[in-house]
């Protein structure tokens, strides 16, 4: 990731657009209002957006009114050829994957379901061209999304026979496939034996030349248990290797998850103190939840590549309608402790009658599994219902995705913690439905993007079914204050 920088102007290369900052107000008037120069100006971040014609146009006009420029680090390269010409949706991946391949550090931010993982297969077969000898490390967010690797690799007839799923069995076993893994492979291991020091030290002899990180916004908290292993300064992060992640969500509005990432992608010294990136990059506050976000951003310069990859999502590609729409149930529990409520609202008569009376097959999500067993019952005489939660084993999670897709479950009743990332539903269903608000605006985003995403096939609708006057439609205003920080952030 390479930040262009000039005295006073700051530039920075997405593949074919550039951000223009602190020029002269004559210049921001001239490219503004003129018709004859391409350009777009984001007013949160006092950026101008523009091609490479006006781009030396400025630059011309900075050296005749003698405004010293100085520009540092190197361009971006510019897209593939396209390789499948007769297929047009896709385009955007050969584009992206070509650029991907090229880079050392990189945030790979499509949209949920836009085909991330198989840009990154397309790029480590463009590396493998290079280098057969490259030795690949995948580190997946959840156990079961290492599956998905290998499934892909084989749809798409992409880094065939490379790879091996090195989270099975007892650690004595893992150790062991690493120990005998070999230059031309990819291994895959998930957030949970980063904790392991002897799985992470084995990582390390592995000395893989590039580490993927799937679902990146789990990198959330440096101090947390599950993923302190992969900051662990004798561990992943001081690898010579180059940094891929992928996420279309990477993040969740606290001062430490832009951190972690920022460092993970060496993009921020990780000898900067908590407070000092705190001051630096934004102004913090708190939610009424008592969480503390971010209310404001500031020195984002070195910040644009990661936040304009999001604007390459779909690029080419259209998705159908996604409608969200709230739906407010009355009787919701207002007084009960707090663990009490949260069950007893779940499973809130309205709820299930609101979804009982949906003519279309749906998913129902929920953060806790607890709801279930009741949904299951008063929903067995209307619907074939089936549950996907964390007691499934990957066989066993493989078998119902297979009915869902071949139109023979109702209702699927989804636990966020177990289906929330990595599941492809778009095929089988349009319609989900919340019965509980997810924990941050990311999973909601992730929630639903199970089903809008790539193969869905008519409009998506997602109810958001909640309990009026309680903290339950509370929840959901939170979410939605988040989404208007974001738009702000991003204001694309």
């Amino acid at each position: 990731m390479r930040v262009l920088r000039g005295e006073p102007s700051i530039k920075v290369p997405v593949w074919d657009a550039y951000f223009v900052a602190d020029i002269p107000e004559f210049l921001y008037k001239i490219v503004k209002e003129s018709k004859k120069f391409t350009s777009a100006y984001h007013r949160s971040l006092k950026l101008l957006e523009v091609d490479k014609p006006t781009l030396e146009f400025m630059e011309e006009q900075c050296k005749k009114h003698n405004i010293p420029v100085r520009f540092e680090g190197e361009d971006r390269p510019f897209p593939a050829l396209r390789v499948f010409e007769d297929d047009p949706d896709f385009k955007y991946q050969e584009d992206a994957a070509h650029a991907l391949a090229k880079m050392p550090n990189a945030l790979l931010q499509f949209g949920v379901g836009s085909g991330k993982t198989r840009i990154t297969l397309l790029a480590l077969e463009e590396r493998f061209a290079v280098n057969p000898n490259l030795r690949v490390l995948v580190v997946t967010g959840l156990a079961a999304l290492q599956q998905n690797w290998r499934t892909d690799s084989d749809k798409f007839h992409l880094c065939e026979g490379k790879i091996t799923i090195t989270g099975v069995g007892s650690s004595k076993e893992s150790l062991k496939m690493i120990a005998e893994a070999k230059d031309g492979e990819v291994l895959t291991a998930n957030f949970d034996m980063l904790s392991n020091i002897e799985l992470l030290k084995a990582f390390a002899d592995f000395n893989p030349d590039i580490v993927v990180f799937d679902e990146v916004h789990m990198i959330a908290n440096m101090g947390n248990k599950r993923v302190s292993g992969a900051m662990r300064t004798e561990g992943l992060h001081e690898l010579a290797g180059d940094h891929w992640s992928l996420s279309a969500s990477p993040v969740k509005f606290t001062p430490f998850d832009w951190r972690s990432l920022l460092i993970w992608l060496r993009a921020l010294n990780s000898e900067m103190s908590q407070s000092g990136f705190e001051n630096y990059y934004g102004e913090w506050g708190f939610n009424y939840m008592g969480q503390r976000v971010c209310t404001a951003y500031k020195n984002l310069e070195s910040l644009l590549p990661i936040v304009n990859s999001v604007r390459l999502a779909f690029r080419g590609t259209e998705l159908p309608e996604l409608q969200i729409i709230d739906v407010p149930v009355e009787d919701g529990d207002k007084r009960s402790p707090h663990n009490v409520r949260h069950y007893n609202n779940c499973i809130n008569p309205h709820k299930i009658d609101f979804v009982r009376a949906m003519e279309n097959q749906c998913i129902v999500a929920c953060n806790i599994t607890k709801p279930f067993s009741v949904w299951t019952d008063a929903l067995k005489d209307a619907a074939d219902v089936r549950v996907f939660d964390g007691t499934l084993n990957l066989k066993q999670r493989a078998d119902l995705l297979h009915e869902c897709l071949d139109g023979n479950v109702d209702v699927l009743l989804l636990s966020l913690t177990a289906g929330g990332v990595g599941l492809n539903l778009a095929e089988a269903y349009s319609d989900m439905v919340f019965i509980d608000c997810p924990n941050s605006l990311v999973d909601f985003w992730q929630g639903y993007g199970r089903v809008y995403r790539i193969g869905a096939r008519s409009t998506v609708r997602v109810y958001k079914v909640y309990c009026k006057g309680t903290s339950d439609e509370l929840k959901w205003k939170q979410i939605y204050s988040d989404f208007k920080a974001l738009q702000i952030f991003y204001e694309f």
